[in-house]
């Protein structure tokens, strides 16, 4: 049974006949009746009593007849939900994002693509890298905001930015008055960072480590404005972002560079390997580029 011979089968008793169902699907009359019978035939029932001159269903029939209106109703659908997906008409993109990366750069982007493209809803998803690419791998988000992590196999990268991260300073920190620093700058300084959940977290001690000492962390929180407020409170220095210095309304915080490459927050999409990706998800990708670029 296929659904050729659904629709056929509904058009005959729809029209009440051969004749007039033959005419509006454009066959001939004898072409409709044999692929009836071959419904029947695959069935193995009758669904056409043929004792009388007008149309009229067995109970088989009248079963076939209900639930073939069904199956082509769904069939319907699902090509217009698709022809709406391929169109950017509707559809849904589920994304896991951080939280110093989506205040930073994706806010006023998810606004501009919600505003070009108001009938794909977006879901946000916000958590630390690790457990983004988590929920990615597991199917939970179509696409994570992150950081390159260690090498995974089942993900793709696809670059978006690279963010400096620099030093957070009170304005009457001894180090305020530098142009630049170096790590050996750092070494008896206290530290506000995020906690260990997010990866600029790692990035920072690792370098600290290949440089020979262990960070003096005297809080941690995972929430940036926070830290930089107890920076400006002068509780200690911070190795974040450059962006963030954008969004800052304090008037006693100054950015220090950092004389180290490998400091530095690079903003990517990750998506798994070999899973197609839907037109709204390649169309938020290809604007977020064109964005940011």
């Amino acid at each position: 049974m296929d659904i050729r011979q659904l629709k056929y089968f509904i058009a005959v008793v729809q029209n009440q006949g051969y004749s007039r169902a033959a005419e509006a699907l454009y066959l001939s009359q004898s072409t409709l009746s044999k692929v009836v019978k071959n419904l029947e035939d695959e069935l193995n029932t009758t669904l056409i009593d043929r004792s009388n001159h007008k149309i009229e269903l067995t109970e088989s029939g009248k079963v076939v007849y209900q639930q073939g209106l069904q199956i082509i109703h769904s069939m319907e659908n699902i090509s217009n939900q698709l022809f709406g997906i391929e169109n950017l008409k509707q559809g849904h993109i589920n994304i896991g994002i951080p939280p110093i990366t989506g205040t930073l750069y994706f806010s006023k982007i998810i606004k501009d693509f919600t505003y070009l493209y108001p009938n794909i809803k977006i879901n946000v998803t916000e958590s630390g890298a690790h457990k983004i690419k988590d929920k990615l791998l597991d199917g939970e988000i179509d696409v994570a905001i992150s950081m390159e992590l260690s090498k995974e196999a089942n993900l793709e990268v696809i670059p978006l930015i690279k963010d400096p991260l620099v030093l957070y300073v009170n304005r009457h920190h001894p180090l305020a008055e530098k142009e630049s620093i170096e790590m050996d700058d750092l070494k008896a300084q206290s530290f506000i960072t995020l906690n260990s959940d997010f990866e600029l977290r790692k990035v920072f001690t690792y370098e600290c480590y290949k440089h020979d000492f262990i960070p003096n962390i005297v809080f941690e929180s995972a929430q940036w404005d926070f830290i930089l407020k107890m920076v400006d409170e002068q509780l200690g220095v911070a190795v974040m972002p450059y962006s963030l210095y954008n969004l800052l309304n304090f008037d006693n915080i100054k950015t220090i560079p950092i004389n180290n490459d490998a400091l530095e927050m690079d903003v990517n999409f990750l998506v798994k390997k070999q899973k197609p990706i839907s037109t709204p998800l390649a169309t938020f990708i290809d604007f977020t580029k064109n964005t940011i670029e």
